[in-house]
């Protein structure tokens, strides 16, 4: 059994008005959500330790004795940029959320990969997911198939979950947010793509789909994943 990585729960609980394209705005539903998903993180992994960074400046620690007294769980306060998340969207204040928490958390400091994970969400077949880790980098994505050219062509990466190498993610991925602009059709799930073909990496796509449950904060969308099996291409559709 590989050694669990802590787990990443980026959240921001308390919204700013006029983010483009946030559905869930509701403070009450998003802190629910978030103390439900990390009730089912514990209760499936006890041992598992979880960073829950929150970019709205809200303080999780009072509600988490009530509910995980004996959870391993770090939480730590920041406050987004509000006019460029206003300006940019939702993609750009996680990137901020990601980068701040890689400074000061003591469970980030201290490992060598992580798992991050949109926090009102949680991903019910972790393990089996972990049990394909390459030492660098595996997510889901969404991929467009060119039957004429006989390719595949890779359209986003699903920011929601994903495993990282922690020197990996700094080199690579920590800055890609800094391009995003929701308002321009250019999200977050662009960037990291972006980031991930410059890297040139290969064998990173997650033979398993991620099992996600919870309730996302974006207008809903349908992701299509084309999955190779035994040479056959199949197409698979979810609702984030």
């Amino acid at each position: 059994m590989k050694t669990n990585p802590p787990i990443l729960a980026t959240s921001c609980v308390a919204p700013e008005l006029g983010v483009p394209f946030l559905s869930l705005s509701d403070f009450g539903l998003r802190k629910e959500m978030t103390i439900k998903s990390l009730l089912m993180w514990t209760q499936s992994h006890p041992d598992l330790k979880i960073v829950l960074c929150d970019g709205s400046g809200y303080d999780f620690s009072n509600d988490l004795e009530g509910y995980l007294p004996d959870a391993n769980i770090e939480c730590i306060i920041f406050k987004n940029s509000r006019e460029l998340v206003r300006q940019l969207g939702k993609g750009y204040g996680e990137g901020e959320i990601i980068k701040y928490a890689l400074k000061k958390s003591v469970f980030l400091q201290q490992a060598n990969f992580f798992a991050k994970c949109t926090a009102r969400l949680y991903v019910e077949n972790f393990h089996l997911c972990l049990s394909h880790w390459n030492e660098k980098f595996i997510c889901r994505a969404e991929i467009k198939y060119l039957p004429f050219l006989k390719s595949i062509s890779l359209e986003m990466i699903d920011a929601r979950f994903f495993v990282v190498d922690k020197g990996f993610f700094i080199e690579n991925l920590a800055d890609a947010y800094l391009s995003v602009n929701d308002l321009k059709n250019y999200y977050l799930e662009h960037a990291y793509r972006n980031a991930i073909i410059a890297a040139g990496i290969e064998n990173f796509l997650l033979p398993t789909i991620p099992i996600i449950r919870g309730i996302s904060g974006v207008l809903e969308r349908t992701t299509t994943i084309y999955l190779m099996e035994n040479d056959t291409l199949k197409k698979k559709s979810y609702c984030n």
